[in-house]
């Protein structure tokens, strides 16, 4: 491959194999790790609140990922509740994923309170 003014070819569309997706550019500033349990989430749009329950999927010292069946917007503002925390947070992306709920990424606002 070679390299075209900083970029490697390979990531420009019109060199790209269509067949195979373009690589997603990490963008976190620490590692995650695999987490597992359940939640219960609360979502707030400034208006009105949601509430849910979720699976944790991954954490970071900024972030957690958790799987859930509500539909949040980036910017909202969460709460969500383990067995051993109370953590603030503000929906960072929702995407659907391929068992029909969403995988969603929140930035740690802050740690209300230690549950146990």
């Amino acid at each position: 491959m070679r390299q075209l003014d900083g970029e490697i070819e390979a990531n420009r569309p019109e060199c790209r194999d269509a067949s195979v997706p373009p690589r997603r550019l990490e963008r976190r500033q620490s590692p995650r790790f695999p987490a597992s349990g359940s939640c219960r989430l609360s979502v707030y749009d400034g208006v009105q609140q949601c509430k849910g329950t979720g699976v944790l999927r991954n954490v970071s010292t900024e972030g957690i990922g958790i799987r859930t069946n509500l539909r949040c917007l980036p910017g909202m503002t969460i709460q969500v509740l383990t067995s051993s925390q109370i953590l603030l947070g503000e929906v960072r992306h929702c995407t659907p994923n391929d068992v029909g709920t969403f995988d969603v990424g929140v930035l740690i606002l802050s740690v209300l309170s230690d549950v146990s």
